[in-house]
């Protein structure tokens, strides 16, 4: 069998068309404004987008892959266990599984899984040994867990192996931060905006194994020099649609109960974003559904009026309400209707 597989990218990416672009766009910014996102992609724009992409290529939550992916030298490298779950999910293997065999120095570990594709043909990657580690320099760095979790480490870099060796497509060519804490410098540089900082293998490490003691650091340094500085670019223009907008807003008004305007609005977001590229138009839609939105459902919400009470007068007058009686009728006094 084939050992490597051709990348398949989706039909529809972020970059297929301007109006799916400017759609990855408004996602972006709620995202990056979102606390709940690691510092590389708080309020930065382009990063936010980039993992949006990578998201949809893999078939994966955008906040997962923010969460897994970490940019060192300005590159993006997976966390070994986002792999793990990625190469489980793709449904082209059984759950990945390990063997450990060896003591000491001799211990070595290689990740298999059997073939779904290929009647279930048993596929092993390359072994990974203590040895290997001490040799290639892994077990000596600074902050390396490979003293402490040798086990486990050894787990990460076969399924590393396996991954690229059998999906590649998954991989789509990055490497680990495992690998980049163990074969990089002692100084790493992440991006982040507004500031440069500059962490160790051990900040890296204690922020993966969250094992934090104190030794590691943070030293913020000045932002790259082209912030502060204006950019002269003129940016595109973007008309606005005044006959499109009224034109939605004919469909929000034909609309008669709050429960179909909330359903209307949720199937036609992705048709209003690429009618009306400029946001402000977009807004004005959304706003004028709000407002109608909110009447209709004050509308529903309305007490309805009490019924009157009627009678049948007795007197020929027909059917009249009884405080009718009360207020005009002469002949109350005596009458069958209101004898009790």
């Amino acid at each position: 069998m084939e050992q490597g597989q051709n990348m398949q990218v989706p039909a529809t990416t972020v970059f297929s068309d301007l109006a799916t672009f400017e759609g990855a766009q408004r996602m972006a910014k709620m995202l990056s404004a979102s606390d709940m996102v690691p510092i590389q992609y708080r309020g930065n724009l382009p990063n936010a987008v980039i993992a949006l992409e990578l998201a949809q290529r893999l078939g994966a939550s955008p906040l997962a892959v923010m969460q897994s992916c970490y940019i060192v030298h300005g590159k993006p490298s997976w966390s070994a266990s986002f792999i793990i779950a990625c190469i489980n999910a793709s449904g082209r293997f059984s759950p990945l599984r390990f063997e450990i065999v060896g003591d000491g120095d001799d211990t070595s570990c290689f990740a298999w899984a059997y073939d779904l594709a290929n009647d279930r043909e048993k596929v092993s990657g390359p072994p990974v040994s203590i040895a290997m580690a001490k040799a290639e320099g892994w077990w000596s760095k600074n902050g390396s867990k490979w003293k402490t979790m040798p086990e486990l480490m050894l787990r990460y870099r076969a399924a590393t192996l396996f991954g690229r060796l059998y999906a590649p497509d998954i991989l789509m060519g990055m490497g680990t931060v495992e690998e980049v804490v163990d074969s990089g410098g002692d100084v790493i540089e992440a991006d982040v905006v507004g500031e440069t900082a500059t962490a160790t293998a051990t900040d890296l490490n204690n922020e993966l194994f969250g094992d934090d003691d104190g030794s590691g650091h943070m030293t913020p340094e000045p932002g790259p020099p082209w912030q502060g500085e204006k950019d002269e670019r003129k940016p595109a223009r973007v008309r606005t649609r005044p006959k499109v907008v009224e034109k939605f807003k004919a469909e929000i008004d034909a609309i008669d109960t709050a429960h179909r305007l909330d359903t209307w609005r949720l199937k036609h977001r992705n048709r209003i974003a690429r009618e009306l590229p400029k946001e402000s138009d977009q807004d004005a839609v959304f706003a004028y559904a709000q407002e109608r939105y909110e009447a209709l459902l004050a509308g529903e919400n309305r007490p309805k009026p009490e019924e009157a009470e009627v009678v049948t007068c007795p007197n020929g007058n027909g059917r009249v309400p009884v405080e009718y009686c009360k207020i005009e009728c002469k002949a109350l006094d005596g009458c069958p209707v209101h004898e009790d």
